[in-house]
């Protein structure tokens, strides 16, 4: 295994598509389809990176990456943001403030997710 990764979204048919294509090249997933039960997954699995939508129900993608870089014990955990509607410098720099790692845009370029999160995970 190439380690576990946490895949966050309300839509189930992006949930479902990540899943397939990430347990293909040999990571562990998990899901979860709202932030605080994703939350609540983080605590149990501790996953190596978590790949999130930036608008989920009951803890937006934002809130969710701040929560958990304050959190000692879940900092090093690598963070992927998705969004379908956001774009753009004023995104960037708003992911890049509450801790992600990186952002992509929907529909997921499932090649650069897989080499981003191989290059995030062999650092």
């Amino acid at each position: 295994m190439k380690g576990k990764i946490l895949i966050i979204d309300d839509d189930r048919g992006t949930l479902t598509m990540l899943k397939t294509i990430l347990s293909r090249h040999g990571y562990q997933t998990f899901s979860a389809e709202d932030g605080e039960a994703g939350l609540e997954l983080i605590g149990k699995i501790k996953p190596d990176a978590v790949v999130c939508d930036m608008l989920i129900p009951r803890l937006p993608g934002l809130e969710l990456c701040k929560t958990i870089k304050q959190d000692s014990r879940l900092k090093d955990i690598k963070l992927i943001l998705i969004t379908g509607v956001y774009k753009g410098a004023a995104f960037q720099a708003e992911a890049k403030k509450s801790g992600a790692d990186h952002y992509m845009k929907k529909p997921v370029d499932t090649k650069g997710l897989l080499d981003r999160l191989d290059e995030l995970l062999t650092k």
